[in-house]
């Protein structure tokens, strides 16, 4: 075992585990090449050479039997090591009716070889409960599209420079007359999940785009067009027909194109780059802007913010909240500043929570802040008061830098 504790190195004719040996892992091949085999009587029996992206020893990780073949290595080989503990990990966070499902499938397997691992009654209790309790709130979920039941909320999206507000960042928000408001972390993560976010998503697009020629037409503290963020997730960035979407709540709600802003995760994009890079450059033929969030928790790439039609960085809030306290912190944010700047875009500090914090991103080149230090997410009609309003705090500082 190398020092990575999750993967094996061999060497040509190196064994990685011998028949009735015991077991409880199982393998992926990398690269190179193994031999499955038996031996009998001093011979030799090939089984089957596997290679690259081949699984062997899976069963294993099920029965934990002794293993029932050897296997060694042909060639030079690296292998991904999966343990039991992958496996339960997976699990716990699949869906809950895909886990009841595989778990109900290797406990009948189990009872049917006699190799025990039963779950206890009270396990099967819970996942039985977790079970319905997914099915009823997706239930729930369905029929409140169809109810009317979800709104928009709009989180304020602050210019640094003159203290009003920019834009805003469409957020969802359901009302339930059951549950009356559902935090956001108990209903959105289902939505994602299931098949809900097809419709639920295009619902919001739409919501947002009708919201923005609203909003739009409010006469506002600067005098500037506003603009609206609206999230897109994975599942939306595979839908054949996400453009005409995007293209047809442009034209039915009538707004300039160029003050919607799709929001799409950094690490969403990386694992959607083919699909991503289709269609941000038809947005931007479009006229659509595009910003990139939570920038600096994924795989930070600087070479496809250089290829991508990004128009706007949204530094994660975990690089900000030390800004004031740690100069480690300052020197990384200046150069994502510097780096932004540099390639024609414009940046947004997230989870700003005190007049320091956004004193400091103005002075570093950021353009934008939003965190609660200016708002939560708020109704349209008070988003609407928020366009008229410079921040108080503010005036306090303008008038010292006057006096200075």
């Amino acid at each position: 075992m190398g020092a990575d504790k999750y993967r094996r190195f061999l060497a040509t004719g190196e064994w990685l585990f011998r028949e009735g040996d015991p077991g409880d892992t199982a393998f992926v091949i990398e690269n190179g090449l193994l031999e499955i085999c038996r031996e009998q009587g001093g011979e030799r029996e090939r089984i089957a050479q596997l290679g690259p992206g081949d699984l062997l020893g899976e069963m294993s990780l099920i029965d934990r039997l002794p293993r029932s073949a050897s296997a060694f290595a042909r060639l030079p080989t690296r292998l991904r090591v999966l343990t039991p503990q992958h496996l339960n990990e997976k699990l716990a966070d699949a869906d809950p009716l895909l886990r009841l499902l595989l778990k109900m499938i290797l406990q009948r397997y189990r009872v049917a070889t006699d190799t025990g691992g039963k779950p206890s009654p009270e396990e099967q209790k819970q996942d039985r409960e977790a079970v319905i309790k997914r099915i009823e709130l997706e239930h729930e979920l369905e029929q409140a599209l169809e109810r009317e039941e979800f709104v928009l909320y709009f989180q304020p999206i602050v210019n640094l420079g003159s203290f009003s507000t920019a834009g805003f960042e469409a957020l969802v928000r359901w009302v339930s007359p059951a549950r009356g408001f559902v935090p956001p972390g108990e209903f959105i993560p289902v939505i994602e999940e299931s098949h809900l976010i097809h419709s639920v998503g295009k619902w919001i697009l739409r919501e947002g785009c009708m919201a923005l020629r609203r909003l739009a037409s409010v006469d506002t503290a600067h005098g500037d067009a506003i603009f609206v963020n609206v999230n897109l997730s994975g599942k939306q960035l595979a839908t054949p027909d996400i453009f005409g979407e995007i293209k047809s709540a442009i034209d039915d709600s009538g707004i300039n194109p160029s003050q919607l802003k799709l929001e799409i995760t950094e690490s969403l994009l990386m694992n959607n780059l083919d699909s991503a890079t289709e269609l941000l450059d038809r947005c931007r033929e479009l006229g659509v802007q595009v910003a990139l969030d939570d920038f600096g928790t994924g795989y930070s790439s600087l070479g496809y913010l250089r290829r991508l039609p990004i128009n706007t960085i949204k530094v994660d809030r975990s690089f900000v909240a030390p800004v004031t306290e740690d100069a480690g912190s300052g020197k990384i944010l200046r150069a994502i500043s510097a780096l932004g700047h540099s390639l024609g875009m414009n940046l947004v500090a997230e989870g700003i929570e005190t007049h320091e914090q956004a004193l400091a991103l103005g002075e570093l080149g950021f353009e934008y802040g939003q965190g609660y230090l200016f708002s939560k997410a708020v109704p349209e009609d008070k988003a609407r008061e928020l366009l008229a309003l410079d921040w108080p705090w503010s005036f306090e500082r303008r008038r010292t830098d006057k006096s200075a």
